[in-house]
């Protein structure tokens, strides 16, 4: 017999009877390499459930902006030029603002999405209250006890 071939019969027979009893027994590398991967697959599953509670919240806001962007947009216009209104509509920060919380709250995937999240979360802290009072203001007609007082505060507050 050549020796190469020798050699070779040699190898293949100590692999086949090294490997034989992970085959024999059931358990083989496939299954070793499906479990690691369904691991995997749960944990981006989850990651995607996660983040899709963000697009979800951030959807809903643009949605409802869009939809009411004809009477958003001149009040926003209007108080930078720093004419009075009558009337007040803000998008809905509030709610943009408990859903991106919630969804902070349920985890944050992707590490590159903390500081972005956290400086739209600072902003909305901010805004929340003044667009509120904003709206108030407006719904009660206080603007015309005040002649415009409050607006000319709070205006400023909003548009920056």
């Amino acid at each position: 017999m050549n020796p190469l071939v020798k050699k070779l019969t040699t190898a293949v027979l100590c692999v086949t009877a090294l490997t034989s009893p992970l085959f024999m027994s059931g358990c083989s590398f496939s299954k070793i390499a499906n479990g690691v991967q369904q691991g995997a697959q749960k944990a981006s599953q989850q990651d995607v459930k996660v983040f899709n509670n963000y697009i979800e919240a951030i959807g809903d806001f643009n949605s409802w902006s869009v939809r009411f962007g004809y009477a958003i947009n001149p009040s926003v216009q209007k108080l930078k030029e720093g004419q009075h209104l009558t009337s007040f509509m803000a998008p809905h920060f509030d709610t943009l603002q408990q859903k991106l919380q919630a969804a902070k709250d349920a985890g944050v995937p992707y590490d590159d999405m903390k500081e972005p999240l956290d400086n739209v979360l600072a902003v909305l802290k901010d805004i929340v209250p003044v667009a509120s009072e904003l709206d108030t203001y407006y719904q009660t007609n206080s603007y015309q006890a005040d002649n415009y007082a409050k607006e000319q505060q709070l205006g400023p507050k909003y548009v920056q």
